[in-house]
């Protein structure tokens, strides 16, 4: 038997992530429609088991940008890496299943500053990564509130939400299945795909739980009128009857799906690696840390005490090295390399212990080749023997791990040439 609207159930998810207030209750009853649960970050329940999903976008991301000491803007990003996966991965079987899912869209941001240079984020948010999978291309824009909806369904929504903050391209829509649902002046800024995938503009000054009620069924109202009107109605009976090779087919996307999937997490990996010769302080500091752990498989105690940017220890605790992380607009300079060996002397620490200065130097070089040119001058190599601190360029870090990309022992290998080794590892391409 056909479902009606009145049995339907949706999800609100992430509102309350999102900084609207919910109902106590935390659902709603819709006359004519069914019923709106909210649902938060801590919630078990998967997000396939319902009819329709409604998100509020860039949830699962958080953007804070800062000057340095030289003004220039460097951007922290995090994201719900694991929680992330695991709602897209419940969200594309949402999809498989014939159900829908809408985002409510403000600003869209696909690069952040990070010094003289950028940082691609287009994976940092469920929304993103579901436009990403449709090849849908974007871009932020000056906020528009003259915002008109194509179709009926959604004027109410769109005269009270539809303030537009990002401008879908048009040219990306060729061969896809694609209805554009409200447009700012001329401009695609709502759109949909496959009647089932819905992203429409959205803006809200205020956050109080009449507004969240509204926001939702309103949408949810728009939405299933929408839906009904262009959908070929396929009932449960039918999956009673099924072709051979609809299995195979569904199980082949699932896999291909999960290797896409890790895919592309290994490629976000390698490509923030390379952001080591753009960045400097704790942006800096963290993903060295990250190539130290993930990549050269070190035991790191990260604890900054005002002595050292973090430590190389054993499985037992025991210091391998220290390690100082800076990030300079100019060369490498004595008072740098004094700081690396004052680490160790402060840490009780005897000379043989490795003081390794990791340093991003001439960061207003732009360019790859000036990058691994750039140079350190004799005296501070000398200087650094004497101390037995080991200078390492960024550049040389990359290059380095670039040589150790197929070599097994990645670990053993970086420990032999800190221990012996003193100045400056030079390493050519």
């Amino acid at each position: 038997m056909e479902k009606s609207n009145s049995e339907l159930k949706i999800y609100a998810y992430g509102f309350l992530e999102a900084g609207f207030k919910i109902p106590r209750d935390e659902f709603i009853d819709v006359d004519g429609l069914g019923t709106i649960e909210f649902v938060g970050f801590d919630d078990k329940r998967n997000l396939d088991e319902v009819d329709g999903l409604i998100i509020p976008q860039g949830v699962f991301e958080k953007i804070e940008r800062a000057p340095n000491e030289w003004g220039e803007i460097y951007t922290d990003i995090s994201s719900q890496g694991d929680l992330l996966l695991e709602k897209e991965r419940q969200v594309l079987n949402l999809i498989k299943e014939g159900k829908w899912i809408c985002f409510l869209v403000g600003e869209i941001i696909d690069q952040v500053p990070q010094g003289l240079s950028s940082q691609d984020i287009r994976d940092t948010d469920l929304c993103k990564r579901i436009l990403n999978r449709y090849r849908i291309q974007r871009s932020s824009m000056t906020p528009n509130s003259d915002t008109k909806a194509k179709y009926n369904e959604f004027f109410s929504y769109i005269k009270q939400y539809g303030v537009a903050k990002t401008l879908f391209r048009s040219y990306s829509f060729n061969d896809k299945e694609i209805n554009i649902l409200a447009e700012a002046n001329g401009n695609p800024v709502g759109i949909e795909i496959d009647n089932q995938v819905f992203f429409v503009p959205f803006h809200s000054p205020r956050n109080d739980y009449e507004t969240t009620e509204n926001i939702v069924s309103l949408l949810g109202r728009a939405l299933y009128d929408y839906i009904q009107k262009n959908t070929i109605y396929i009932p449960k009976w039918l999956e009673e009857f099924q072709f051979k090779v609809e299995k195979s087919i569904r199980k082949e996307i699932i896999e291909i799906t999960e290797r896409q999937n890790t895919l592309e997490n290994d490629l976000i990996r390698w490509i923030n690696y390379k952001a080591i010769l753009t960045t400097s302080g704790n942006v800096l500091k963290k993903i060295v840390i990250e190539i130290m752990q993930d990549f050269f498989e070190f035991h790191i105690d990260p604890i900054d005490e005002g002595r050292e940017d973090f430590k190389i220890v054993n499985e037992e605790g025991e210091v391998l090295a220290v390690v100082e992380v800076k990030g300079t607009k100019k060369g490498i300079k004595r008072e740098h390399i004094n700081q690396a060996d004052s680490h160790r002397e402060r840490n009780d620490l005897p000379s043989s212990i490795p003081s390794i200065l990791i340093i991003n130097n001439e960061m207003g070089i732009s360019g790859l080749k000036g990058k691994i040119e750039s140079d350190v001058p004799d005296e501070q190599i000398k200087h650094a023997r004497n101390l037995n601190v080991l200078i390492v360029r960024t550049i040389d870090l990359l290059l380095f791990m670039s040589r150790m990309e197929n070599v097994n022992d990645r670990k053993e290998v970086f420990l032999d040439k800190i221990r012996s080794e003193s100045g400056w590892i030079n390493i050519k391409e």
